[in-house]
């Protein structure tokens, strides 16, 4: 096999007029949106997981704009949590596909949408600037499109510590964070510990064997969430 010259790593940033992730990101800031995967070329096909910290109505929002756009073909509800959720969407394709296919250009993770702006992270192996003009031209509205070399998405960092948050959020008890949030504010982690079980306990008020029971279902807890994601 043929060894590929170096390409150039980086991110290309696209803002499309009157697309329904773009609006939605927009109009509510907060919220970010992860596309792991899309397939397609006139009709693109991927799921949108979105996320975000505050209990809010966000996911009947996006439902309701989804089913309003003209641009959307079929969507469908997957999973909901308390902070987010993922849906399965068929949209008209908006030609980023096209122009990375054309610019012999190739989408290296998962794409990222907040605050109106796609983040697609590429390898280019022709001219960035071709992949640009490109991604405008092929847009069905309005676009902007920006490639900016060696950047990395740290959105995507923070959606991935935003699920890991939002999941000990919906796994733990409200007793259950008190008790590791006293230990950890009182210096019962520190070694030698600044404050005893006891005065934990005391301090939370509440029997000893109740806050070293709430604590250790926590760490469980805890513990559990990180070996699942570091065993992806």
């Amino acid at each position: 096999m043929k060894k590929m010259k170096k390409g150039i790593s980086g991110v290309l940033c696209v803002n499309h007029k009157g697309d329904v992730l773009c609006d939605y990101t927009r109009k509510y800031p907060e919220v970010t949106i992860r596309l792991p995967f899309i397939i397609g070329y006139d009709l693109s096909y991927f799921t949108a997981e979105i996320y975000y910290q505050k209990n809010k109505n966000y996911f009947d929002e996006i439902l309701k704009m989804l089913e309003e756009s003209p641009d959307v073909k079929f969507y469908e509800e997957i999973e909901r949590t308390p902070h987010g959720g993922i849906v399965l969407i068929g949209k008209r394709a908006y030609g980023v596909l096209r122009a990375l296919y054309e610019t012999k250009s190739v989408l290296r993770g998962a794409i990222i949408i907040r605050a109106g702006i796609k983040y697609f992270p590429v390898l280019v192996y022709g001219n960035p600037k071709d992949l640009e003009e490109r991604v405008k031209r092929y847009a069905p509205r309005e676009a902007s499109a920006f490639f900016k070399i060696n950047e990395d998405i740290r959105i995507e960092k923070l959606v991935a510590n935003t699920h890991i948050i939002n999941k000990i959020k919906e796994e733990l008890t409200h007793s259950e964070i008190r008790a590791i949030m006293a230990a950890y504010e009182l210096g019962y982690f520190r070694w030698p510990r600044i404050h005893s079980s006891e005065d934990v306990a005391n301090y939370l008020a509440i029997s000893k064997s109740a806050f070293l029971e709430h604590l250790r279902k926590a760490e469980e807890k805890i513990m559990r969430i990180l070996y699942e994601f570091f065993n992806i």
